[in-house]
């Protein structure tokens, strides 16, 4: 397993640069990092960056592998990457969508016959709880159904290395737990999962590391309980906030008013 590395990564739109030389300490091998920090401080773009979607200078590196500047049939090899939200207007059902990120592989086409691939898309369909769903257009599906579809996309071709950009944002409470439970077994089978995450509480409860972003740099990174600071949240959310232990063994922010010093 290798960490993922990044060296003075600066990476925008165009006339919008968004990241400026960042660097941050390694994001560990195996493990579950959520990026977190305030809108447009930077996280998607970041992921967007190491995904190979954004042009980026700098150096990012995983596997021993440069990223910037790989050929795009290598980068699929070494990871997927799930955005915010699949396109609306397609008349794909969900098996054609989820065979057709499987075919995006260099040499997928020769991995599995057709009957093995079928068997396979099942299997990503039942583990995510999505097999009645299998001949459903997407068009069809909800915002939430729609990105279960997303992530199943991502994880079929099990990559080493998976990028999901808030994967939990328009799913129901049980769906998030269900969701973030499935990363972090997908992280403890051996593959680095980055998720971009708004919700502290769940970036606490189930991420191994955060990174947290701050006006396109680096702030801070670790565990939970180093990272989420009344510091740290008064410097980066601008807000006055506390983070009492709960009887489960948790930590629960609470947030006191507008702080007059932050952001």
């Amino acid at each position: 397993m290798s960490e993922l590395l990044l060296s003075c990564v600066s990476a925008g739109y165009r006339a919008r640069p968004v990241l400026r030389d960042f660097t941050c300490g390694p994001i560990p091998a195996g493990g579950l990092t959520a990026l977190v920090g305030p809108n447009a401080a930077g996280k998607s773009t970041l992921l967007r960056a190491i995904a190979g979607l954004v042009p980026a200078r700098g150096s990012i590196r995983f596997d021993g592998r440069e990223l910037i500047g790989l050929a795009p049939r290598e980068r699929t090899r070494l990871l997927a990457f799930m955005p915010q939200a699949l396109p609306q207007d397609t008349g794909l059902t969900v098996i054609e969508a989820l065979l057709g990120a499987w075919r995006a592989l260099p040499d997928g086409a020769v991995l599995y016959d057709e009957a093995a691939l079928l068997q396979r898309v099942g299997q990503i369909l039942d583990r995510l709880g999505l097999v009645e769903l299998g001949m459903a257009p997407l068009q069809s599906l909800s915002g939430g159904q729609r990105q279960m579809v997303a992530l199943a996309q991502a994880i079929i071709r099990d990559p080493p290395l998976l990028l999901l950009d808030e994967p939990t944002s328009a799913l129901d409470l049980r769906r998030q737990f269900e969701v973030m439970a499935l990363l972090r077994d997908l992280a403890r089978e051996g593959r680095s999962v980055v998720v971009v995450l708004h919700d502290l509480a769940l970036a606490a409860r189930w991420a191994d590391h955060l990174l947290v972003m701050h006006q396109g740099q680096a702030h801070s990174d670790g565990g939970a309980e180093a990272v989420l600071t009344p510091v740290m949240l008064r410097q980066v959310y601008g807000v006055e906030a506390r983070i009492e232990p709960a009887s489960s063994g948790e930590r629960l922010l609470l947030i006191d008013g507008i702080s007059s010093s932050g952001r």
